[in-house]
C-alpha cells in the first residue's frame, strides 16, 4: 500500500570508476571517485518530508564498499567513507521514521574479477567452453556469475544487512528482468535458460520473503509474477536503446496488459531516457498513470507535477488500463481509459493533458489523511505522522537523540500575593532556545506538592490563567464560564 501514490527518489552514495572501465575519465580523474554521506542523504529526505511528501520510494545506488557497480557479488560492508554500517543504518531508520520505503540497488549477474569470492570456475561457460569477459561497467574487469550460485549470495548479503539492524524494505536486482536468460556449459554447474529464469526468480522471491519490494530494470513477461516495480519501461527509440526519436508510433502495449500487476516510474522532462526526444515524459507518465521520479531538491513546478502524478497513481495505480486510442491522424493526441472510468487525454504537441474526473487541487490534498486500516498499519501511520509533525516543529533532532534537555532555570522576578507567590523563570526548551514560564506556589508550602501544567492557547499570554477575563469572548458563553472559571487568583 505504501508504494501506490508514491514518487521515486533515485539517489546514490558512492561513484567509483576503475581505470579498466570504459567509463573511466582520463581527462579529469577526480570525477572517478565521488561520494555523499548517508547522513547527507537522510537530511535531504527530511527536507522532502517538510515539503509535504509524506510517502516516497527511495532507491539507493552505490551504497556498497566501493560504490555503484563494483565488487559484485561481494559488496559489503557499506561504504566506509560515507558512514559505514552505522551511517547506512541511520539512513534506513530515517526512512522508516518518515514513512518512506528504503530500497537498494544490487547486482547478481556481473562477477567482478577483484570480488572476494571470484573464482573462474564459478562463471558461466559458453558452448565452446569460453568464459565471457569485458570491462564496460564502473567496476572494471568482470565475467558472469553462474545463476545457480546467485541465490546463495542474495541470502548471504541480505541476512548480513538485517543482522546489522539495517531495515532494507526493498531491492532492485539489476538486469535480471531485461537480460535474456543465460546458459552454462560448465560440467560442475550446468544450466539451461529455463533454469536461469528459475534461479533469478528465486532471488527475487527471497527479497519478497523478507517483506521487501522487488524491482528490476525493465519488464519482461516471465518476471511479472516475481516483481512489484520496474525502473524502466522504455519505448523503442533509434539509435536507442534509451535516446533519440521514436521507432514508429509509441503505444503502451505493456501497460494495456500489466498495468494492474506492475508499477512503473516515469521521468518528467523532455526526451529523458526511454522517452522519444520530442516528448515530455510527464505526459506519457500521466497517460500510463505511473509513478513519478522526484529529485532530492525539487522546484515548485516539479513538485506540482509530481503531486499530480501521485494523485492519479493513487486513484488508478492498481487498476487495469482498459483502452488506449489515438484521437486524430497526427497520432499525437491520445487517450487512455482505466477500469474505474478515469480517462487521461494528452496532447504531445501542445504539452497539455486532461484527467476526467478531475484530480483534487494541490491545496485540497490532505496530507497523511487517515483511512480505515489494520492495527499494524494504523500504528505505522501514527509513527509517520509523529515523525512529520516533529520535523515541522523543528524538534525531530531532539526526538532522534532522545537526550534530556537541561532546564538551567534563571529566575527573572518574584511577587507575593497573599497566600501564594508568583515567580517568573526562563528555562531551556531546546539546546538553542529558551522560553519564559510562570510558577505559582502556595506561600506556606515547604517541600514537594502536586502541580498543574497550564499551556496557553491562541491569544493567551503568561498571565492569562490568573485573571477572570480569561473566559470565552462570546457574552453568553462567558456568563456561563464565569460560574466555573475563577482563574488561579
Amino acid at each position: 500500500g505504501r508504494l501506490i501514490g508514491s514518487p521515486v527518489v533515485h539517489t546514490w552514495i558512492l561513484t567509483h570508476i576503475e581505470p579498466a572501465s570504459q567509463y573511466y575519465n582520463k581527462d579529469d580523474p577526480a570525477k572517478n571517485h565521488q561520494y555523499v554521506t548517508f547522513d547527507e542523504r537522510a537530511s535531504q529526505l527530511r527536507r522532502l518530508a517538510e515539503q509535504g511528501f509524506d510517502r516516497v520510494y527511495v532507491h539507493l545506488d552505490g551504497w556498497g564498499f566501493r560504490g555503484y557497480d563494483n565488487l559484485h557479488p561481494d559488496i559489503l560492508p557499506p561504504c566506509p567513507d560515507a558512514g559505514g554500517w552505522e551511517g547506512m543504518k541511520r539512513l534506513a531508520d530515517a526512512c522508516d521514521e518518515l514513512g518512506y520505503v528504503f530500497a537498494i540497488h544490487d547486482q547478481y549477474r556481473d562477477f567482478y574479477l577483484d570480488a572476494k569470492s571470484y573464482d573462474p570456475n564459478l562463471t558461466i561457460l559458453d558452448r565452446e567452453g569460453q568464459r565471457p569477459f569485458h570491462s564496460i561497467w564502473y567496476g572494471g574487469k568482470q565475467s558472469v556469475l553462474c545463476p545457480r550460485l546467485a541465490p546463495g549470495h542474495v541470502h548471504k548479503n541480505y541476512t548480513w544487512l538485517l543482522d546489522h539492524g539495517i531495515k532494507v524494505r526493498g531491492a532492485y536486482l539489476d538486469v535480471f528482468a531485461v537480460i535474456p536468460p543465460d546458459e552454462c556449459y560448465n560440467p560442475d554447474h550446468p544450466l539451461t535458460r529455463t533454469d536461469c529464469l528459475r534461479y533469478r526468480g528465486m532471488c527475487m522471491d527471497f527479497i519478497r520473503s523478507t517483506g521487501g519490494v522487488v524491482s528490476s530494470e525493465e519488464p519482461a513477461d516471465w518476471s511479472v509474477s516475481h516483481l512489484d516495480l520496474v525502473h524502466h519501461g522504455p519505448f523503442a527509440l533509434t539509435p536507442g536503446p534509451g535516446e533519440g526519436p521514436a521507432m514508429g508510433i509509441p503505444v503502451p502495449l505493456f501497460n494495456l496488459v500489466y498495468h494492474d500487476a506492475l508499477l512503473l516510474p516515469w521521468s518528467m522532462g523532455r526526451g529523458p531516457w526511454g522517452i522519444p526526444e520530442t516528448d515530455l515524459g510527464y505526459l506519457h507518465g500521466l497517460a500510463n498513470a505511473g509513478m513519478p521520479y522526484l529529485s532530492e531538491s525539487p522546484g515548485k513546478e516539479e513538485a506540482e507535477q509530481v503531486r499530480t502524478m501521485c494523485a492519479l497513481n493513487q486513484r488508478v495505480g492498481l487498476l487495469e488500463m482498459t483502452n488506449h486510442e489515438f484521437l486524430d491522424d497526427s497520432f499525437r493526441r491520445q487517450r487512455t481509459t482505466f477500469a474505474d472510468g478515469t480517462t487521461v487525454t494528452i496532447d504531445l504537441d501542445k504539452d497539455t493533458f486532461e484527467v476526467t474526473p478531475g484530480l483534487p487541487s494541490a491545496d485540497n490534498r490532505r496530507m497523511m489523511k487517515y483511512s480505515p486500516r489494520s492495527a499494524e498499519d494504523a500504528a505505522a501511520w501514527q509513527k509517520q505522522v509523529r515523525a512529520k509533525l516533529s520535523a515541522r516543529m523543528k524538534i525531530d533532532d531532539l526526538i532522534q537523540t532522545k537526550a534530556k534537555i537541561p532546564l538551567n532555570p534563571q529566575k527573572l522576578s518574584a511577587t507575593t500575593k497573599g497566600s501564594y507567590t508568583v515567580e517568573e523563570f526562563e528555562i531551556g526548551s531546546t539546546p538553542g532556545r529558551r522560553i519564559r514560564i510562570v510558577v505559582t506556589m502556595p506561600a506556606s508550602q515547604n517541600g514537594p506538592c502536586p502541580a498543574v501544567v497550564c499551556i496557553g492557547g491562541h491569544g493567551s499570554d503568561l498571565y492569562s490563567p490568573y485573571t477572570l477575563e480569561t473566559v470565552a469572548r462570546n457574552p453568553e458563553k462567558a456568563a456561563v464560564d464565569k460560574r466555573y472559571y475563577r482563574g488561579f487568583g
